[in-house]
């Protein structure tokens, strides 16, 4: 996350920024430095060294990922670490953080693999509310289920549990303390953190449960989390309903250019049709889907040898097909679609299948995309062609979850923090 930028001149230098503000990057770039200023002051307080260390900076580099178009959750992130270590290295107070003996960084692995991660979705339960405008936490919790991009929630989960940090060590400070033992009393933190226990479920559920148990305690504990593997197709079977709508931009991107969708095996349309099918439409949402925004989709058309009765032939029913195609893009457009709200939607080609026309080929009853623009980078391995498959035959990815705990013991009277 400290990367740096060498300019041969002030005008170059003008030029990036001007550029950056309106590609919308300098968020990006705001929201890891906010989150570097983080990991340095955790790093720097708890005296971590080693493999905590390293525990610790990986952490942070996958919240980057995670709240990387959300500035002003990274800048809450950061502030709310920054005055919670600030309060709690009260040197003057006689207050400090105590070394990694008792303090730490570290992780353990969240039980079971959620199995229905679908273009970096999720369904969950229990997460914290972004408020749409500024991405920022709203003090609100989702107690139902809710499809959600996986990083944008991971992101909510643990800037809500960090504020909480946050809350927990201002109510410590009305404790009463043995400054030898290093235990607090007489009023145990109240506010409780977000847990996700087990993976496993249709719905990743986030549970409140204070760690709190007795009144008194020796350190604030805070659970964190991220992802620590994605199996692609390793989960189980897509329902329909996880792609009745297109499902919104999330997490990170990569840059594809005229990346190939072709349809062979998906039934767009029947023989001698040209309207496309209630699945091939599940299918198109599905593709649009894998993407954060498409900047062109080039739709071609395609018909078998096979004689047809329609006016035109063969080469006009191949040009209907594309134009059904465009038909549709338009109207997902319309309806919303947030991937295509400035997309250049532009004809193909229109190509009739070669050999002997003696039957019908599936394989050019279709149409096919050419897609440039940001693909989601959890969707895309590489730019070869991809193969748009059935819904029915679509299995989801599946993902498991490291819990990360940032252990802060303080040693001295932290009453004193109130007077």
């Amino acid at each position: 996350m400290n990367g740096k930028f060498v300019f041969e001149s002030f005008q170059e230098y003008i030029e990036k920024v001007l550029n950056e503000v309106e590609t919308g990057t300098i968020n990006e770039a705001e929201a890891v430095a906010n989150l570097t200023a983080a990991s340095s002051q955790v790093v720097g307080d708890l005296g971590l060294k080693g493999t905590s260390k390293g525990i610790a900076e990986s952490f942070f580099d996958d919240l980057s990922k995670y709240v990387g178009d959300l500035p002003a959750l990274s800048k809450r992130i950061n502030r709310d670490i920054k005055d919670t270590f600030d309060l709690l290295t009260n040197k003057e107070k006689g207050v400090d953080i105590q070394p990694p003996t008792y303090s730490g960084f570290n992780r353990t692995s969240v039980a079971g693999r959620y199995r229905y991660l679908y273009s970096n979705s999720v369904v969950a339960e229990g997460n914290p509310r972004l408020a749409a405008s500024t991405g920022d936490l709203t003090g609100a919790r989702e107690n139902k289920q809710n499809v959600t991009d996986l990083y944008s929630l991971l992101g909510a989960v643990n800037a809500y549990n960090i504020q909480k940090f946050k809350q927990n060590a201002r109510a410590a400070t009305g404790s009463r303390s043995d400054k030898k033992a290093g235990v607090y009393s007489g009023s145990a933190p109240e506010n409780s953190y977000l847990w996700l226990d087990d993976a496993n479920g249709r719905a990743l559920e986030f549970v409140v449960k204070n760690p709190f148990k007795q009144k008194s305690f020796t350190s604030l504990d805070v659970p964190l989390y991220a992802i620590k593997k994605y199996s692609k197709g390793g989960g189980n079977a897509i329902d329909e309903q996880a792609v009745e709508t297109v499902i919104k931009p999330g997490g990170t991107s990569v840059e594809v250019v005229d990346k190939p969708h072709k349809s062979s095996g998906t039934d767009f349309f029947a023989e001698n049709d040209v309207k496309i099918s209630s699945e091939g439409l599940l299918a198109l949402k599905a593709l649009i889907s894998q993407y954060n925004e498409i900047k062109t989709i080039k739709v071609n058309g395609s018909a078998s040898s096979k004689p047809t009765s329609r006016a035109g032939g063969n080469e006009q029913l191949a040009k209907d097909r594309r134009s059904a195609g465009i038909k549709a893009l338009e109207e997902l457009k319309s309806a919303g679609a947030e991937q295509l709200k400035s997309a250049k939607i532009e004809e193909g080609t229109a190509e009739v299948q070669d050999g002997a026309p003696t039957e019908s080929d599936a394989a050019f009853q279709q149409v096919s995309f050419s897609i440039s623009g940001m693909a989601k980078a959890s969707q895309i391995k590489d730019k070869e062609p991809e193969t748009i498959t059935r819904i029915e035959d679509i299995n989801a990815d599946a993902v498991t979850f490291w819990r990360y705990t940032m252990k802060v013991y303080v040693s001295g009277d932290i009453s004193d923090l109130n007077a």
